[in-house]
């Protein structure tokens, strides 16, 4: 598997199936500001609800072969593998399909993650074990607590201005290395270290 992080802002997604895991798939692509239309008969309150504020586009019927090709990204999540299987071959062959419960069958995988703001932890074991990556994602995201979204936060300021007022590459290098010392997860010592390097570039 090649794995990347994929914007779908505004990009139609096509979810099949109307049940807990075509919600919990919808639930992640509303996140990331997709364009997301449901086909099924019958779909979850959560679903309806979306649908009601306008947020989902839901056909009450079955979905049939004309309804892939249109969509940028498509999840396959309904209980009838036979109706998968259909759809998976009417997609075209730069079209992303997950097909939810036999990853192996589409063109990508969706990893257990979890957020803290713009850092993403991802894990994945190839669909060979599910659990074992929500249980390796649930040890990771108690380790990494809500106050990273901060933290990442005070990274990605402190690396533009680095990088706006350095021109030395090592410097840099020594700079950014600093930034990542265990005390800088501190609010204090981020004050600091912003009132070192505006002391030091200061006369720019």
């Amino acid at each position: 598997m090649y794995t990347v992080t994929l914007n779908v802002r505004n990009k139609k997604a096509l979810v099949v199936g109307g049940g807990n895991v075509a919600t919990r798939k919808i639930r992640h692509l509303l996140k990331e500001g997709a364009n997301v239309t449901v086909i099924s008969p019958e779909a979850t309150d959560e679903i309806k609800k979306w649908e009601e504020k306008g947020e989902v586009h839901w056909e009450k019927r079955e979905a049939n072969e004309l309804d892939v090709p249109s969509a940028f990204l498509v999840i396959l999540a309904t209980n009838n593998t036979e109706d998968n299987e259909k759809l998976l071959k009417a997609a075209l062959p730069n079209q992303l399909v997950n097909v939810a419960h036999k990853g192996d069958k589409g063109s990508y995988t969706v990893p257990a993650q979890f957020t803290r703001g713009d850092l993403t932890i991802s894990v994945s074991t190839g669909g060979g074990s599910p659990l074992l990556a929500k249980k390796i994602r649930d040890e990771l995201s108690a380790r990494y607590g809500e106050s990273y979204e901060q933290y990442v936060d005070f990274l990605n300021e402190i690396r533009s201005f680095i990088h706006e007022h350095e021109k030395q590459a090592e410097e840099k290098k020594k700079l950014l290395h600093r930034s990542l010392q265990e005390e800088m997860k501190d609010a204090h010592h981020q004050q600091l270290f912003w009132q070192a390097l505006y002391d030091k570039y200061k006369k720019d």
